[in-house]
């Protein structure tokens, strides 16, 4: 098949519509990174302030874009890639297609993430894609944290996520700080000096889920219910409270726990 600079290619067999998926995936998650160096305009409903709904809210408009830019491989990456990587073979179509798959459960868990709003877009590979300097730098955090406290890793990076979205600055409105958003009590108890620090945040948000963990008898759910809302507030429940935010945030933390346990070691 011929392809040209200005025309996309048809694919017919499974195995050339598999290609030229994986070619526009990778333009996608190419397209989403230069935005993100570009930056986002100052809206008015989202504001200036970098905390981690705006930080996340900024990752899925990214997505939404390069998505869209993609579909039709405006920059002609994709029609570039796709005879490359027709050349490669079945094994390499097999990795593809498990990458696939692998998309397809982070955009189900983006859907968990959002609460399902009809108007929030689906992120894809390009969600805290794993590849990236700060998904591997989060990897090494994470995998020296769960060795030391025995917290799974993949509960920390999906914590991480959703906490703060990657964002070591990240400060909420309740004054919780870094990647795991602790509140200053709470990182002082912890001998977390310097929350921004990722290696400190993520050590001592590791630390305190291990003895919630622990207080809670192993009970992941009320855990994290607990870290969210408040071991107290736990107790006085008897399990997760009925509060929106908290049993929406231990959705979320375990709807992308099995997308991170899929990419770490």
């Amino acid at each position: 098949m011929k392809i040209t600079s200005l025309q996309n290619p048809k694919p017919v067999t499974p195995d050339e519509k598999k290609a030229w998926k994986a070619a526009c995936d990778f333009e996608a998650i190419f397209v989403r990174q230069l935005f993100k160096e570009m930056g986002t305009p100052k809206d008015a409903v989202l504001g200036e302030d970098k905390d981690a709904g705006r930080e996340i809210y900024q990752d899925m408009f990214h997505s939404h874009l390069a998505d869209a830019a993609a579909k039709t491989s405006s920059l002609g990456l994709a029609r570039m890639l796709y005879p490359n990587i027709l050349r490669q073979g079945t094994s390499q179509l097999q990795a593809l297609e498990k990458a696939s798959k692998e998309n397809a459960a982070t955009a189900a868990a983006m859907k968990a993430y959002t609460g399902g709003t009809r108007n929030a877009p689906e992120m894809a590979s390009s969600f805290a894609f794993p590849t990236t300097a700060q998904g591997a730098a989060l990897n090494d955090l994470t995998a020296q944290a769960s060795k030391v406290t025995g917290v799974p890793q993949g509960l920390l990076r999906s914590m991480i996520q959703v906490e703060s979205g990657g964002n070591a600055a990240a400060t909420s409105v309740k004054g919780a700080r870094g990647l795991m958003q602790l509140m200053p009590d709470t990182a002082r108890d912890l001998g977390v000096t310097n929350p921004a620090d990722p290696a400190q945040s993520v050590m001592g948000g590791a630390r305190y889920m291990a003895q919630l963990l622990k207080r809670f008898g192993g009970d992941e759910s009320k855990a994290l219910a607990a870290y969210n809302a408040g071991p107290a507030t736990v107790e006085k429940f008897g399990g997760i409270p009925p509060y929106a935010e908290t049993q929406k945030y231990v959705q979320r933390v375990q709807a992308l726990r099995p997308r991170f346990e899929a990419v770490t070691p």
